[in-house]
């Protein structure tokens, strides 16, 4: 029975975006593509490149996300590591994980993801440091059912706004907004490409001393419709 209702809320969300094509919208396939991939089902993270003084050494990252579809939801785990550049301004990440609808027996999507993302500006005050970047990100899914397998391929660019508080070996608290656009392409029977905009944002705590990092945050692919997703991620630099 709780493979059944995967099946026919898997179905439901396919029928959706056929109905847009239908009437020469392929927005929905965007939608459908993101929030199965890293770039639409992870929210984004405060980053070490949002501080003046960034460290410049490999962490390792966990997420999770949770977006709520129907009667069931999304849930998304990802692990991954992120390499940041010599001057810290900027870091690429790779992550690996796993997405599934919250019911026991249903489907579930193996997840790829990777990261490039930078400051472009910044500037520092007695109030904070206010940081200006780009980012790109990119996603791969593959969800396998007794019909057949599908592919989901997206990618993302944006323009993260932080604004980081606190210095030297005090706790940072990085509050952030992400606005971005996003591509998406599914495979299988629906074999087209759409695009959709993402709006995002968060609060960050980043500690210098420890190394460890921890970020709350929402996002919403924009969609009729459409549901913000809920997340949370954690991070280690490694001493």
């Amino acid at each position: 029975m709780r493979r059944i209702m995967a099946i026919v809320i898997l179905t439901t969300l396919i029928a959706q975006v056929r109905s847009a094509r239908a009437q020469g919208d392929d927005s929905g396939i965007g939608y459908f593509a993101l929030i199965f991939t890293p770039p639409g089902g992870i929210a984004p993270v405060a980053r070490q490149w949002m501080l003046s003084d960034p460290s410049t050494k490999i962490s390792f990252d966990a997420n999770w996300g949770h977006l709520p579809v129907d009667n069931s939801s999304i849930n998304m785990f990802t692990g991954g590591v992120t390499f940041p550049t010599d001057s810290g301004k900027a870091d690429f990440g790779l992550s690996a994980g796993y997405g599934m609808l919250n019911c026991s027996g249903c489907f579930g999507t193996f997840v790829l993801g990777a990261e490039y993302e930078g400051r472009v500006m910044q500037s520092s005050g007695t109030n904070g440091t206010f940081t200006l970047g780009l980012d790109g990100r990119l996603g791969l899914g593959r969800t396998s059912l007794s019909g057949g397998a599908t592919t989901y391929l997206s990618a993302s660019a944006g323009m993260p706004l932080s604004l980081a508080f606190g210095r030297g070996d005090a706790m940072r608290i990085v509050p952030f907004l992400t606005p971005a656009v996003g591509i998406g392409h599914v495979g299988s029977s629906l074999g087209e490409t759409g695009v959709r905009l993402l709006v995002g944002g968060g609060v960050g705590i980043l500690s210098q001393p420890s190394g460890i990092g921890a970020t709350l945050g929402v996002q919403r692919v924009l969609i009729d419709g459409g549901k913000f997703l809920f997340g949370l991620g954690v991070s280690l630099i490694r001493r």
